[in-house]
């Protein structure tokens, strides 16, 4: 009930005033009811065994259902854990077992070349003694440099298979077929140098058609480097224009300034041209390359009777080396390996009209060309890639 009836009121502001003092009083004793009755109900919770067990049975649904979501999580997440690890062992397996077939290829090649080099190897040798035992199948004395030379191309050019057919040919035909032997390796050098005539011809004739073709000044000492460098490198070489460009490259170092590099068109033009010239300067080249072979042929018949150990290795000759010369050197070269004692004074003998110290300086120079052939192979192979 309320502390003060509404009707006491004298007029009516009083009246209003009293039933804000019950409504406010009112309200303090529902929350206070409130508040008491919270409370009853909280003991009850607390105190009721039924309410207790109820809680702790829902906190204990709770954390399983919890533990049973991280353990479905773990379980899915090893699950595509070890879906990973098959994966990655089988890539493995799979690489290990291409690079095992791949081995065995490589060895298996390996093996293959080792045992066709070994047969190479063996067929060469066997080649030789039969030549050598039949005196390289000459006529005359002649013909040695020439039967020798020929044969060392034929063993460098031939594979296994023409090896062992040259030798079975050497066994049963002999000189007959030495000479066809001979004979096939005449026809690949006409086809090498018929190859050679086509492609400068060919790049003649495009720099012909070049406006800026053939602007570059020749002086007289790149035509000697050229000439030096053509006859050095003849028909038939490996890769020859590239060789001899490169020559030419390697050796006008000392030439007065600007220093010009050459490329092969340039190279190939200027030998067509001095082919089909008529100058004073291949003129008198040619001229001095005839005499100076002559001189040397005189004096190598003058000394082939004298023993090596009468020549003065000291006295250089300042004439160059003749074919002839060059084909025995070469051939000495290969008869004495580098380990042979006393190889040079065995290669001065091999080349009568030389001596030990002319020979070695020779080799040198042999040493330079090849060291051009093998920058202008690498040259090549570093432009196609």
């Amino acid at each position: 009930p309320d502390s003060e009836a509404k009707e006491s009121g004298q007029d009516r502001d009083e009246r209003k005033w009293i039933e804000k003092q019950n409504k406010a009083d009112r309200a303090k004793k529902k929350k206070d009811e409130m508040s008491r009755i919270r409370r009853l109900v909280d003991l009850a919770y607390g105190m009721d065994p039924r309410i207790v067990q109820f809680k702790i049975e829902e906190k204990e649904r709770k954390l399983a259902a919890k533990k049973a979501k991280q353990e479905a999580a773990r379980e899915k997440a090893e699950e595509l854990k070890r879906v990973e690890r098959e994966a990655e062992e089988r890539v493995r397996l799979e690489k290990e077992k291409e690079e095992a077939e791949e081995r065995a290829k490589a060895d298996a090649l390996k093996a293959e070349r080792d045992a066709e080099k070994r047969i190479i190897k063996k067929e060469r040798k066997k080649i030789r003694d039969i030549c050598k035992a039949n005196q390289h199948f000459i006529s005359n004395e002649n013909d040695l440099v020439n039967h020798m030379t020929v044969l060392e191309k034929a063993l460098t050019i031939y594979g296994k298979t023409e090896l062992i057919e040259l030798t079975k040919s050497l066994e049963t035909k002999g000189k007959k077929g030495f000479m066809e032997m001979m004979a096939a390796i005449e026809q690949l050098s006409e086809k090498e140098r018929r190859k050679d005539e086509g492609l400068i011809n060919k790049q003649n004739s495009a720099q012909s058609n070049d406006p800026k073709g053939g602007s570059t000044v020749w002086s007289k000492e790149d035509v000697q480097i050229l000439i030096r460098a053509v006859n050095l490198f003849p028909a038939g070489t490996v890769q020859r224009w590239e060789a001899v460009t490169n020559f030419i490259n390697q050796h006008n170092n000392g030439l007065p300034e600007p220093r010009i590099i050459r490329n092969k068109k340039e190279v190939l033009a200027k030998v067509k041209e001095l082919q089909n010239t008529s100058s004073d300067l291949l003129k008198e080249t040619i001229n001095k390359n005839a005499y100076d072979s002559f001189e040397k042929e005189k004096k190598a018949s003058l000394n082939v009777t004298s023993e090596a150990s009468e020549r003065v290795e000291n006295n250089v000759s300042a004439a160059p080396w003749t074919s002839e010369e060059q084909k025995l050197l070469e051939q000495a070269l290969k008869t004495y390996p580098s380990r042979t004692l006393e190889r040079w004074d065995k290669v001065a003998e091999c080349v009568k009209s030389r001596s030990k110290k002319e020979c070695m300086l020779r080799c040198k120079e042999l040493a330079e060309i090849v060291k051009a052939k093998k920058a202008a192979q690498a040259s090549k192979t570093g432009g196609s890639c």
